[in-house]
């Protein structure tokens, strides 16, 4: 039976956490407290408009989340959970924002937490360093540019979710060495892998770098290494047999509920090129995303094509990496050695298995619009920083110790840099650059509201225009709210909802909506429409 520790040292620990909670909650409300959250983009406005629709379609909309597979995503769970969220939320913007600042904050304790267990010192020697490194990494990586636009769109919530699932169980892996419990961290690491799936399609990818950690740990003690874990075999064993049934399972529904067909209209076909492309070019575009450049290379299918070379090296560099740390590493402790092997299996893993989901999803629907984004876009870029992450922080387990104290100060300094450069965006850049003139979808749905208000009030049918530069999606325009409106208007279901297509009015009647409906053209105006045109 495991020695308990003494209270003056839970207790400590415990208020570590929360100083690390209210730090965490400190930075993310300073620098994102004016966050406009976009809960009418894309996805999000589609369950708005379902969470106010008749029961009817509320059920069909809940059983499809159980019987299709979209993109390779099979989350039934977290698809019921966000829409029960959405139909009690409603159009309540504090809430959004306020569940998207907590993510946030769940978010930058994750990371702190992952940075400070995979750190090779001791804490009786230098804590300061490590929390220095750990602190400046965390702020590094959040305060930036695209992390607001991660933050903004609530559908992100699998992203940011599966992000803490992940770095929870890099943290596990690098500190499953050192824990007295092994068999009860090592059912947890299981059960946490596969709780990914719940939340997202890479939950799969997390679920194999598990699978590989345990592996290994098996194979070398046959062969005299990670000697402390010979007593438990079993639970490794056992372990690992129930999470590849489970996630077997989940993967066969990916596959066997799946309706998106191939798309042949393209211009381009994924090979093995456009893989090792993606893989040698990811480092440099999360660095550019670190350092809060955006305008990097116009990507193109081509450019990743012909930089397959840069991927190998890339590749080969890490196999010899994570060999190296199997083999030998550079740790003076037993301990140490063995936490950074796992956790370079486990990130050099994740890192092939994502890659391969792509490989698979471009395989089955080409589209070099997607490839490009997978080096751009926010919900890409990050979940990949976690995987570079983790070797990055490998790499500095080979550090003297006695450089490592210059490590944590150029850390602090980049973190605190990163924090001041990300309000200086906010401040001057952001309200220039964001789109829709900085309305937020809650300002542009008040005029959405009050112009199918006022020409309710003149007898008029309701002006039906797109809404795409707000959702994104070119097939919603505000007939798509129509359930919503019916909500927020208390229009009863025995009271008609006419709308008129804009396209089709005449001149005369175009102008008489303009007299007698003032905030058609504010509406306009924001989403950049010219309403004056020729019928």
């Amino acid at each position: 039976m495991a020695e308990q520790q003494p209270l003056w040292v839970r207790q400590r620990r415990w208020l570590q956490i929360g100083l690390l909670v209210l730090a965490s909650f400190a930075v993310i409300f300073v620098s994102y407290k004016r966050l406009n959250v976009e809960i009418l983009r894309a996805e999000s406005g589609l369950f708005q408009m379902v969470a106010h629709s008749p029961r009817e379609t509320q059920v069909d909309f809940f059983r499809s989340f159980w019987t299709t597979s979209s993109h390779g995503h099979y989350t039934p769970l977290a698809f019921s959970a966000e829409f029960f969220f959405t139909k009690w939320a409603g159009m309540r913007g504090s809430w959004w924002r306020n569940r998207q600042l907590a993510l946030g904050v769940g978010l930058a304790v994750a990371l702190f937490a992952f940075v400070r267990a995979a750190f090779p010192i001791p804490e009786k020697e230098t804590p300061v360093v490590a929390w220095a490194v750990a602190g400046g990494a965390t702020m590094l990586i959040i305060e930036q540019p695209v992390m607001r636009e991660f933050l903004q769109w609530p559908f992100h919530i699998f992203q940011l979710v599966w992000m803490i699932l992940a770095l929870a169980l890099a943290t596990a892996v690098a500190r499953l060495p050192a824990l007295r419990d092994r068999n009860k961290s090592i059912y947890l690491i299981a059960a946490c892998a596969y709780a990914s799936m719940h939340v997202l399609g890479l939950g799969l990818a997390l679920v194999i770098a598990t699978l590989a950690v345990f592996l290994t740990i098996m194979l070398g003690t046959r062969i005299g290494r990670f000697e402390s874990f010979r007593s438990h075999t079993k639970a490794l064993a056992i372990a690992s047999v129930i999470l590849l049934a489970l996630a077997g399972a989940h993967t066969a529904c990916m596959f066997a509920l799946a309706e998106q067909q191939p798309n042949a209209e393209t211009i381009y076909r994924f090979t093995w090129r456009h893989f090792f492309g993606l893989m040698g070019w990811f480092p440099w575009s999360i660095s550019l995303n670190i350092f809060g450049k955006r305008d990097g290379p116009k990507w193109s299918a081509e450019l990743i094509s012909n930089s397959w070379p840069l991927g190998l090296v890339v590749t080969a560099a890490i196999f010899f990496f994570v060999c190296f740390a199997l083999r030998r590493g550079c740790a003076r402790s037993a301990e140490r050695r063995d936490s950074g092997a796992l956790l370079a299996v486990f990130s050099m893993v994740l890192l092939l298995s994502m890659l391969i989901m792509i490989a698979k999803r471009e395989l089955d629907e080409p589209s070099e619009r997607a490839l490009r984004g997978y080096l751009t876009g926010p919900r890409y870029l990050y979940p990949f920083t976690v995987a570079w992450l983790g070797l990055t922080l490998c790499a500095i387990l080979s550090v003297p110790v006695l450089k490592l104290r210059v490590v944590g100060v150029a850390f602090l300094i980049f973190g605190f840099t990163a924090v001041g450069a990300d309000l200086e965006y906010a401040s001057e850049v952001w309200p220039r650059v964001m789109p829709l003139h900085g309305a937020s979808d809650l300002e542009i749905w008040r005029y959405v509201r009050q112009t199918a208000r006022e020409a309710r009030a003149a007898d008029l049918p309701i002006p039906n225009i797109s809404l795409q530069p707000m959702t994104g999606f070119a097939f919603i325009d505000i007939k798509f709210f129509a359930p919503l409106l019916r909500h927020e208007l208390h229009i009863s279901a025995s009271d008609q909802c006419h709308f008129i297509e804009w396209d089709r009015c005449s001149d005369e009647r175009r102008a008489e909506y303009f007299r007698k409906c003032p905030s058609l053209l504010q509406l306009a105006r924001l989403l950049d429409l010219n309403l004056e045109g020729n019928a």
